[in-house]
């Protein structure tokens, strides 16, 4: 027993320190995938062969009954131009990067140019800024001088006053323990400045998947906190010493006891409201280098984030295996003689976790990261399938047989057939209406 609990110690420790230290998925894919050369959006779009159109479902006849969330990385370009507000309620624009030495900016990212607010609001979805920081240096360095949070608070506000946004988010990772009060004390004076901006102003915040030093004092923070996204991913990480899933669904004696849903659980438990409590689901997933194919082989080197995008568009899109114990789909095989897996959700797999939200009755998801799925459709289906009511002609598509792996249909898009539906539908109503008009002229 006094082994087994200096193993369980020493494995909380090093968890915290990774935690505490090393990069979580949003601050890896900000290192690999920002460009601060780039000083417009159309720079991302050419650079990563973001499609310009791609069939928007347009589903401006369907009632959101839950949240979706979305965070829109500066990376991802232009990419907004294809959301579906109508059913994307919300977006955090990625991001105001903190100066921890200041509370100003490194960078605001193209944030007074984007049009990505003006172009949500015209379907009614809302945009916050997203504050980031990460590390445990800097988060501290930051809460610890009054006079720095005091500016990132007013750069925040003038900031989303400038472009009539709606609110702030607020990712930071690094925290610790020690900071948990002077964080609090910082949430509750971000709050009643955003109050005396507008009194519907919101404020979200990140959560990390497993909270292993007690950094968030949750029945502190929900007074202040309209949303809390728990970061439901990277259980499985680009540094893991063994490959597997980045978002198990459930617990398994394959992959562990922690899991998507004994995230969730441990956050209700700790008092966060199931109509704040949000699920984080990741578009993205790991490639490794591996000593073996075979699942839970120990890695070589550091993983690849592998994009939605990029999975839809290469060969293997089809032929992904099914992990049950971790509900997720993965493919282990050679390159050039060296052993690979990749492990990544996609339509399967995220529709278990929308089913999971709609089952625990939370509030609803996080996506990190928008534009991750440029070129289909598909997965704005999927959120309009479990998260919507729509009119008669799109409840029709959804009510379809789902194909998670099939490849985007070519030919007509989305817009083109609501085009014809809507003329379909005019025409049947003016017959209609001219057999009534008979049928009382020559009654």
């Amino acid at each position: 027993h006094t082994a087994y609990r200096r193993q369980r110690q020493m494995c909380i420790r090093d968890r915290l320190y990774a935690q505490e230290n090393l990069p979580g998925a949003h601050a890896k894919h900000h290192a690999e995938f920002s460009k601060p050369g780039f000083k417009t959006e159309k720079e991302y779009d050419a650079h990563y062969e973001i499609p310009k159109t791609h069939g928007n479902p347009l589903s401006r006849k369907c009632i959101v009954n839950k949240q979706v969330y979305g965070w829109h990385p500066a990376w991802s370009g232009s990419s907004y131009k294809q959301y579906d507000f109508a059913i994307l309620n919300h977006v955090g624009y990625f991001a105001y990067e903190v100066d921890s030495k200041t509370g100003g900016y490194t960078t605001i990212n193209h944030w007074r140019e984007t049009e990505i607010v003006t172009d949500a609001h015209k379907s009614g979805a809302q945009v916050e800024l997203t504050a980031s920081l990460f590390g445990k240096k800097h988060v501290t360095e930051l809460l610890n001088n009054p006079k720095a949070t005091k500016t990132l608070r007013d750069s925040l506000l003038s900031l989303i006053k400038l472009k009539d946004a709606d609110g702030i988010c607020i990712d930071f990772e690094g925290m610790g323990s020690a900071n948990r009060a002077p964080f609090v004390a910082f949430i509750d004076s971000l709050r009643s400045d955003l109050l005396a901006y507008n009194k519907n102003a919101s404020l979200t915040l990140a959560l990390y998947a497993i909270d292993w030093g007690g950094a968030f004092d949750i029945p502190g923070l929900v007074p202040f906190v309209d949303r809390f996204i728990v970061m439901g991913y990277d259980y499985h990480y680009s540094g893991s010493p063994h490959a597997g899933p980045v978002a198990p669904l459930a617990s398994s004696e394959e992959w562990g006891k922690h899991s998507v849903t004994t995230s969730l659980e441990a956050y209700l438990k700790a008092g966060v409201p199931k109509e704040k409590l949000l699920l984080g689901v990741p578009y993205y997933g790991y490639r490794w280098n591996t000593k073996k194919s075979s699942p839970k082989s120990a890695t070589e080197g550091a993983g690849t984030a592998v994009l939605l995008r990029h999975y839809m568009k290469s060969d293997s899109a089809a032929m992904l295996e099914w992990d049950s114990a971790s509900t997720t789909g993965y493919l282990a095989g050679k390159h050039e003689g060296q052993p690979q897996q990749l492990w990544i959700d996609q339509g399967a797999s995220l529709g278990a976790k929308y089913e999971l939200v709609n089952q625990m009755g939370l509030g609803g998801i996080g996506i990190w990261a928008l534009g991750y799925d440029s070129g289909t459709s598909k997965y704005w289906d999927l959120l309009k399938k479990n998260f919507a009511d729509c009119n008669a002609s799109n409840t029709a598509e959804l009510a379809k047989e789902y194909q998670p792996d099939m490849p985007p249909l070519e030919g007509q898009t989305s817009a083109e057939r609501n085009t014809w539906n809507w003329v379909w539908m005019l025409i049947g109503g003016v017959i209609s209406v001219g057999i009534i008009w008979l049928a009382i002229r020559y009654m």
